[in-house]
């Protein structure tokens, strides 16, 4: 059962559905439904209505942030640091965190309570998170 579909036109073209099967599952456009991890840690705590606002929001993120995720790895990839499995996997889990923290970025500019959702239930798992992306993110590059 789907508890939201919604068919999305991004700006560069692309278009998807989003269906939020329940607020730990989603599937967005042809590939397989997929858990919502970084939803499930991220939004611990939040009102079941405004969980599922971003939810969406962020699905829709992705789909905007595409484009933006091949220059995140371009660099990576033209460069040798992509020589071995071990710097392969780690740039694979930056591009990972990139793309969640570009998505999530959409919907802090998407959704006008985003502060105040927070601000009233920030949870360690939500701060424990995103220093986690942001090593990820980095870590690639400073090799």
């Amino acid at each position: 059962m789907v508890m939201y579909q919604r068919r999305v036109h991004s700006w560069h073209g692309v278009e998807s559905d989003i269906k939020i099967i329940n607020q730990n599952w989603a599937k967005l456009g042809i590939l397989p439904p997929h858990p919502q991890l970084v939803n499930l840690i991220i939004r611990k705590g939040l009102e079941r209505d405004k969980n599922i606002q971003m939810q969406i929001l962020h699905e829709f993120g992705h789909v905007q942030a595409f484009p933006f995720v091949f220059l995140y790895y371009l660099p990576l990839y033209l460069s040798t640091k992509l020589g071995n499995i071990n710097n392969w996997f780690v740039a694979t889990l930056g591009l990972f965190f990139f793309w969640e923290m570009i998505a999530e970025i959409y919907v802090f500019f998407n959704d006008e309570d985003y502060i105040n959702a927070y601000i009233n239930n920030l949870s360690l798992y939500t701060v424990f998170f995103w220093v986690i992306a942001v090593i990820f993110i980095v870590l690639p590059f400073l090799w």
